[in-house]
């Protein structure tokens, strides 16, 4: 970790000190997530500059493409929300569908790009979804959203002192595993593993997605798109397999 990566850090660690106490129980710590509101004004900066996506560059503050402004960095947030009582959605952002009760949710000019949900199971954090907004595929494709919030996660629960955050992985995935089972009742991973049908490239989805189309099948969250979601980025901002298909990082004290 360079000295730069560090320093950002410690700043984060520092403001998420302002509203978290290290001595409260992790309940109290959770009620911040029925208030709703921001609780990292530098996420763009700080987090997500770590992770722009070839062929963006990052300039000024501003992740370019071909020299054209993309995403103001500072104008990209943090924000903590929770799933409504009677619906599957976020209390502040109801476009985002939710099954897990707390989520970080990115922020852009007022906009939500991107979100992740947890549940507690003191003394652990479970991650259980990583999505992008419909609709916002063009700003979260010039960085990688999933590691930016994962590396989010990591910093709050340091601060709060969480003992540990696991990340579901794609095996474990529910939607993943119904999209596998329903595309192979109809023919279309026929005589292929689910842990096999993880390592499709992008072509050979997009070759997937173009032949159910044609027979009128609806084609969900595939296992080579969760694969990439949640197992790829859990290793990539330094979790580790839990032998259990899902992944795991001890919070150091």
């Amino acid at each position: 970790m360079t000295d730069q990566r560090v320093c950002q850090k410690e700043s984060q660690e520092e403001r998420l000190s302002e509203i978290c106490s290290p001595d409260a129980p992790l309940q109290g710590q959770l009620s911040i997530f029925c208030q709703g509101g921001i609780i990292d004004r530098h996420f763009g900066r700080d987090v997500c500059s770590q992770f722009i996506r070839d062929p963006f560059t990052l300039g000024g503050g501003v992740i370019q493409k071909d020299g054209m402004a993309v995403l103001l960095l500072d104008d990209l947030v943090l924000e903590c929300d929770k799933r409504q009582p009677t619906e599957e959605r976020c209390i502040s952002h109801p476009a985002i569908a939710c099954e897990d009760t707390y989520h970080l949710v990115a922020v852009y000019q007022g906009m939500a790009l991107c979100s992740l949900g947890f549940q507690d199971f003191s003394p652990t954090i479970l991650v259980r979804q990583i999505q992008g907004v419909r609709g916002q595929g063009s700003l979260l494709s010039s960085f990688y959203f999933g590691r930016a919030l994962l590396m989010a996660m990591i910093n709050w629960s340091t601060a709060v002192g969480v003992d540990c955050v696991s990340v579901l992985g794609a095996e474990n995935n529910k939607w993943a595993k119904e999209s596998y089972w329903y595309l192979q009742e109809n023919c279309i991973f026929q005589g292929s593993s689910f842990r096999k049908a993880a390592q499709l490239s992008s072509s050979e989805e997009w070759a997937i997605r173009r032949g159910a189309k044609d027979k009128g099948i609806y084609v969900g969250l595939l296992p080579s798109q969760a694969f990439r979601l949640y197992d790829q980025n859990a290793l990539a901002v330094g979790f580790s397999p839990d032998g259990r298909g899902n992944y795991e990082l001890l919070i150091q004290k």
